[in-house]
């Protein structure tokens, strides 16, 4: 019988408001494996004996938390250190600050071997106390037609797709849901992404159980592409929570 692989999950211990959706969508992919996911340094956790660990990164601006918490889990007793893994955002945009700075090689952009698979939502259960924990998050369109000079998504998202499913997105006992996409209302396929969130059970004055279901298009709306048709589909769906 094959041994199952002993695989750590970090995320650095900077405060954000969302969990991290690469590290849930890992966990899933290692579903056959024991998995375990940690925020912050931990002697004793880097110190157990580790296939191989896998470190998010997100924003630029929390480079020093990041380069030292991917130095800390180098130091461990893991046999093969070219087993730590990085990616994110943050590694991504910097990857060859984060070489020389570390000697490993960054995942960039998308994984895409992982990207469509359902986040694991009961991996950072427990551990972190995240503001989104009772949303699903979730992408319905991947990119931006805008090429503006000052944003990373046209490097790291660089083709528009301009429908994604929700299945295999969502859980459907979290209460809200949480869309990551970055100009959805580029899409010629808008109508048919506010069909499919009515199906999903999110449509106006949609609850669970007894508490009130929300829909937030977290990146915002780009109101130069707002028309009344448009306007009206946006009134068919649960309200704004997350603001």
């Amino acid at each position: 019988m094959k041994r199952s692989n002993r695989v750590l999950l970090i995320e650095p211990s900077y405060k954000v408001k969302y969990p991290p959706l690469g590290l849930m969508k890992i966990a899933t992919y290692h579903k056959d494996d024991k998995v375990v996911f940690y925020k912050g340094t931990s002697a004793e956790v880097r110190d157990q004996d580790w296939d191989i660990i896998y470190i998010t990164t997100m924003f630029t601006f929390q480079w020093k938390r990041t380069i030292e918490t991917i130095q800390f889990y180098q130091r461990g007793k893991q046999k093969n250190k070219k087993n730590i893994k990085v990616g994110g955002v943050l590694a991504s945009l910097l990857q060859q600050d984060v070489e020389n700075e570390t000697g490993i090689r960054p995942h960039f952009g998308l994984w895409h071997e992982i990207d469509r698979l359902t986040p694991d939502y009961n991996l950072t259960k427990g551990i972190y106390e995240y503001y989104t924990n009772n949303a699903s998050i979730g992408y319905m369109t991947k990119g931006c037609i805008n090429h503006c000079p000052f944003c990373a998504v046209p490097d790291l998202e660089p083709d528009f797709v301009p429908y994604i499913s929700l299945d295999n997105q969502i859980d459907n006992n979290k209460k809200d849901l949480l869309l990551l996409d970055n100009n959805v209302l580029a899409s010629s396929e808008f109508p048919s992404i506010i069909e499919e969130i009515k199906n999903k059970g999110f449509y106006k004055g949609a609850k669970l159980g007894k508490a009130q279901r929300f829909v937030d298009f977290n990146q915002g709306l780009d109101a130069r592409l707002l028309t009344e048709d448009k306007m009206e589909l946006l009134s068919q769906i649960a309200s704004d929570l997350y603001e």
